[in-house]
């Protein structure tokens, strides 16, 4: 079935509420840009107008207790928590494009040798990845890898999860007391706490400028312009407009999606340092039917990627597309059908093929087109990277094993 990727998170919202494993398709890293962030009241309402990003593919889990065999566990992990340090290494942007890729997988380490991870992002360079794990029995268990090696993050709350990570290893997330979101942010080995009040983070900086949403029944995009600051809100269009934050670079602009109502169509903001913003324009030239709107999924250097919105009541087709910051121009995706989970500053995207019956892991570039990519099994089961490091030969997300379990992953391409 298609379900409209703004409604996903209230779909399967039951599941979280149940007190039961997590299921063996995890939403928030399949889906890659419905993240916690559209938990509960997003901007899709309860309108069921149908205007939706064109064609996310979700398989509603079979069962909701995931299988747990005795599959050994692998090695280089520790469950102290890291003290990242306080450098940058510049991203490497892959020149010239290749016309041909070949990609390897393999499982990345987990602490206390836990079967069941994924990862859920990481910074532009890839040192460092975030994801979680699920402890047999216990709660979530968020987990970031520093050069490969797994530690744990000691977020308190239930249901806790990273959101994003810079690439100096601050780390933002978020868990749950009772029904009220509480953001954390996790610098030098230490978790605080973000002021405000149902608040989630988004996305972190490398000087600690935090961005993220309020969720008091509707969505409202916030900046935390210090950790320690209390949160302000971004300015919207209009006084009937919602919206959220997603991504803040380094310069301190700050990149979201808004609404105009409840049921209008998705469309990309950027705010400056000051507060100014400005819409992008609805990529009409792409020339995708029924265009109402962009979506951005990710943001490296001047390149938002993401998927064209469209006003059309069953969505069939997929279209990805990129907005070069620098020359205001769209690029459309022209090799259909994939989903874009992220994508990567030398316009490179990740995600899954389409349609979900055969849907596989892929990486696509410009030079090489779709590379679907290696997995545990012959049978892909909603596996998907949700990270590209901007140099292109990193890639990491969830793969499943032959046992039916959800392993952490990454994929070297080269």
């Amino acid at each position: 079935m298609y379900i409209d990727e703004n409604n996903a998170a209230d779909v399967f919202a039951p599941l979280r509420e149940a007190n039961v494993a997590p299921p063996r398709v995890d939403l928030e890293a399949a889906i890659g840009i419905a993240r916690l962030r559209r938990r509960k009241h997003r901007l899709a309402g309860a309108s069921g107008v149908a205007v939706a990003v064109a064609a996310i593919a979700i398989v509603l889990p079979l069962g909701i207790n995931a299988t747990r065999h005795g599959t050994p566990p692998v090695a280089s992990a520790t469950s102290d928590p890291v003290s990242p340090p306080a450098t940058t290494a510049p991203a490497r942007i892959p020149s010239p494009a290749p016309t041909s890729l070949t990609c390897t997988e393999k499982l990345l380490p987990v602490p206390d040798g836990v079967t069941m991870a994924l990862v859920g992002g990481g910074d532009p360079t890839g040192r460092y990845l975030i994801g979680r794990s699920y402890p047999k029995g216990q709660r979530p268990q968020p987990v970031i890898w520093v050069g490969g090696v797994a530690h744990k993050v000691p977020l308190p709350g239930d249901d806790p999860d990273l959101s994003a990570v810079s690439s100096n290893g601050t780390v933002v997330g978020l868990s749950f007391a009772g029904q009220t979101m509480v953001g954390y942010i996790y610098r030098d080995g230490v978790v605080s706490r973000l002021k405000g009040t149902n608040v989630a983070p988004g996305a972190v900086n490398n000087a600690g400028v935090v961005i993220g949403q309020q969720d008091g029944g509707v969505a409202i995009p916030l900046v935390w312009h210090t950790p320690n600051s209390s949160p302000e809100k971004l300015p919207l269009p209009g006084p009937k407009w919602l919206g959220y934050a997603t991504a803040v670079l380094d310069d301190g602009t700050m990149i979201g999606t808004v609404r105009p109502t409840a049921a209008g169509a998705e469309q990309t903001i950027i705010w400056q340092p000051d507060g100014a913003f400005r819409l992008l324009p609805v990529p009409t030239s792409l020339h995708v039917p029924h265009t109402v709107g962009f979506s951005s999924a990710s943001v490296r250097g001047n390149i938002i990627s993401g998927n064209v919105v469209v006003n059309k009541p069953t969505v069939t087709t997929d279209a990805q597309a990129s907005y070069d910051l620098a020359t205001g121009t769209y690029s459309l995706d022209p090799q259909p059908p994939r989903f874009a989970a992220t994508g990567s500053n030398g316009h490179w995207m990740v995600g899954f093929t389409l349609p979900q019956e055969t849907a596989r892991p892929a990486l696509w570039t410009p030079g090489t087109g779709i590379v679907k990519l290696p997995t545990l099994t012959k049978k892909a089961d909603m596996d998907a990277p949700a990270f590209i490091s901007d140099s292109g030969d990193l890639l990491a997300g969830q793969d499943t094993d032959k046992h039916g379990v959800i392993r952490a992953v990454e994929w070297r391409c080269h």
